[in-house]
């Protein structure tokens, strides 16, 4: 029993460390794709879609994606894909760039997206004034 516990334990830690690694992806590089005005692929299915998402995303499932569904968007435009956690938005990455979208990157997490969007926009506007 304490064996089981013990890898439970471990294959946590690792998991967090894995999260925070591999779907990390430096606020300046996001804010940097921010200005160029990016398509946000947002690709969490329709039933998560609709519960909460950030406004002018498309929402294209890492399904619809694997499958090989057709998209008419422009090779060069820069992307930024997100999810619940960030985990199907670096696959999705994955699928683009195979696919010839050079310009896609992970966004992570919807909401951390959304928040950064935010205070990206507000820090624009302040800088105007």
């Amino acid at each position: 029993m304490k064996y089981l516990t013990f890898f439970g334990f471990m294959s946590l830690c690792i998991f967090f460390i894995y999260r925070m690694f591999a779907t990390s992806t430096d606020d300046h590089s996001l804010e940097h794709i921010l200005a160029k005005d990016p398509i946000i692929i947002d690709v969490r299915t329709p039933e998560e879609y609709k519960m909460g998402h950030i406004n002018g995303s498309l929402n294209i499932s890492l399904a619809e994606l694997e499958k090989g569904t057709p998209l008419s968007l422009d090779l060069k435009c820069p992307i930024l894909t997100c999810c619940s956690h960030g985990v199907r938005s670096i696959q999705a990455v994955k699928i683009l760039v195979n696919r010839g979208y050079q310009n896609a990157s992970n966004g992570g997490a919807w909401t951390n997206l959304q928040m950064l969007m935010d205070k990206y926009h507000h820090s624009k506007v302040s800088d105007i004034k």
